[in-house]
C-alpha cells in the first residue's frame, strides 16, 4: 500500500486506507501522537471546519454521515477534496 497520498485513488465508497504507520487491530487504541477531527454528515460541505482541524494539528479526519446511495458520488466527491485540501487522511 502507498501511504504518500491522502486520499487513495481506488477506494471504494465508505472504505477507508490509512498509511501502515498508524495501522492499528480493531479494539486497539491510535497511537497518542495521532490527532484526529471529527465531524457529521453536512459539515462536510464546509471546508473551513477541516482547514481548522488542520491547523490545530490534526492528522486524520472523520466524517461520519448516512448520506443515500443517489448522492454517494457526491459524497465520495467532497471527502476526495476535504482530504486533498487539508493533505491529510480521510476517514468516511
Amino acid at each position: 500500500m502507498q501511504a504518500s497520498r491522502a486520499f487513495r485513488n481506488d477506494v471504494e465508497v465508505g472504505r477507508a486506507y490509512l498509511p501502515d504507520s498508524i495501522k492499528t487491530e480493531v479494539g486497539q487504541a491510535l497511537p497518542d501522537s495521532v490527532k484526529i477531527g471529527i465531524s457529521i454528515c453536512y459539515d462536510i460541505r464546509f471546508p473551513e471546519i477541516y482547514r481548522a482541524y488542520r491547523k490545530a494539528g490534526a492528522d486524520l479526519l472523520v466524517n461520519m454521515a448516512a448520506w443515500p446511495m443517489s448522492r454517494a458520488v457526491h459524497w465520495e466527491a467532497l471527502s476526495k477534496a476535504r482530504a486533498i485540501e487539508n493533505q491529510c487522511f480521510m476517514v468516511l
